[in-house]
């Protein structure tokens, strides 16, 4: 066993964090994990590992590992199926050499290596490899031929590395890929043929680049994607059209959080995603919805609009999302909900209305929502709760209308709330309270009105 290391009796080498400054003379040759994490070794030779035929796993990241990889450093390792080479000085990855030998190599992490540059063919004999991190490296440049003989490869982390610029074709050659990370890169813009050739992709990690356009048709290849992420951009409403998301026939989920969009037109969402469950649009500067916004995602079960600059809703904003389920729109400037405002929203469980400034709600306002479970109105300017306006919530068994200014409670207002429980009316301008308005809450076994004026 080598000096300062372990040899454990499942045949494998517990030599990590040990301050070795040199890889070891020898070790037991039916050695089947090694783990090195975390010395100062500062090269492998091609004899470095001869003689190691059994070993299946070897970490040898956080060394000192410099320059280039060796040539056929590995060629005497086809057991190989794990190899961890993160946190070195490795720049350089010889072409069709340095990764020779492995056949059965299935996961290889190469990330924080300071290689801008992928040359063509560097991993041309991993047709098993599944698995390849190749993160925070400063990478700049690659090609398709950057990844010949990846056929099999299924996960591609790419993240926080400094890709600007997705060129046409880049991933042609991955037509195994299922999951594809390219967020924190500073990306600013992707060829249309950018995804050209990943069938199988099923999601998509574009968040916290510099986006400010998607070009028509960029995702059409993907019609097995899930998931796409693009939180965190600079996207805009001019920067797309009715064409950017052609081809998205199993989208689940779209994540355009942390935007730049301020009107969402009828054409934004009107092609192309005909599955679209959950829509995440929070925190963006959008201040008008036309009012077929919502026409080509009739699927929706979850829409989220918090944190945004709405200050109206149409009457049947919403008339499109008959499956909706939840809405959130917290923290906006919303200053009244008109009749119909929730038309055909038959579905409905939740509805987030916190911390706008409502100031009035039309008696028929709620109308269509015989489904609602939960309703949160706390933090608005809501003054007088007039009769009848919650009594289309047959199904209501939670309200919560705290730090208002209410005053009044006027006869009728809680009239069909049958199945209340839970009623929450704390920090409101309240003087008195009639109990008889809550008669109609006949499963009511919790009301709060503390900070009022009573």
């Amino acid at each position: 066993c080598p000096t300062r290391c372990n040899c454990l009796s499942d045949k494998s080498i517990n030599c990590r964090a040990r301050r070795l400054t040199s890889f070891p003379a020898s070790m037991p040759e039916d050695t089947v994990e090694a783990d090195f994490f975390s010395n100062v070794i500062p090269s492998l030779s091609s004899t470095s590992l001869s003689n190691m035929a059994a070993l299946t796993e070897i970490n040898l990241g956080n060394n000192t590992i410099a320059t280039g990889l060796a040539d056929n450093v590995f060629l005497e390792l086809g057991s190989l199926e794990y190899l961890d080479l993160r946190n070195n000085g490795i720049s350089d990855i010889k072409v069709g050499k340095s990764f020779r030998g492995l056949d059965n190599l299935d996961y290889l992490h190469m990330s924080s290596n300071p290689i801008s540059t992928l040359h063509s063919d560097v991993f041309q004999y991993l047709n098993k490899l599944k698995t390849l991190y190749i993160t925070s490296m400063g990478l700049v440049n690659f090609t398709a031929d950057s990844f010949n003989g990846l056929t099999s490869v299924t996960h591609l982390q790419m993240q926080g590395n400094k890709i600007t610029h997705l060129e046409g074709g880049n991933f042609v050659r991955l037509v195994s890929l299922q999951r594809l990370w390219l967020h924190s890169n500073g990306m600013e813009s992707i060829d249309p043929d950018a995804f050209v050739g990943l069938t199988r992709l099923q999601y998509l990690y574009l968040y916290q680049n510099l986006l400010t356009a998607l070009p028509d048709y960029s995702f059409q290849d993907l019609a097995n994607l899930r998931g796409l992420n693009l939180e965190n951009n600079r996207l805009t409403e001019w920067g797309m059209s009715n064409e950017t998301w052609s081809g998205l026939d199993k989208l689940d989920s779209l994540n355009l959080k942390n935007n730049r969009f301020t009107c969402l037109n009828g054409s934004i969402f009107c092609c192309g995603m005909p599955v679209l469950r959950l829509l995440y649009l929070q925190n963006n500067l959008i201040n008008c919805m036309e009012e077929d916004a919502f026409v080509g995602i009739p699927k929706l079960r979850q829409l989220w609009l918090d944190n945004n600059d709405i200050d109206q809703l149409q009457e049947g904003q919403f008339k499109d999302l008959e499956i909706l389920r939840q809405l959130g729109l917290r923290n906006n400037d919303l200053t009244e909900l008109v009749n119909n405002t929730f038309q055909n929203l038959l579905d409905l469980d939740y509805l987030y209305l916190e911390n706008n400034d409502i100031a009035s709600i039309d008696t028929g306002a709620f109308n269509d929502l015989t489904d609602l479970d939960q309703l949160k109105l706390q933090g608005n300017d809501l003054t007088v709760l007039p009769s009848n306006v919650f009594s289309p919530l047959i199904r209501l068994w939670k309200m919560d209308i705290s730090d208002n200014l209410i005053h009044t409670i006027e006869d009728g207002a809680f009239e069909g709330l049958t199945r209340v429980t839970e009623m929450y009316l704390d920090n409101n301008n309240l003087s008195s309270v009639n109990f008889d308005v809550f008669s109609p809450m006949t499963q009511l076994n919790k009301v709060q009105v503390t900070e009022n004026n009573i």
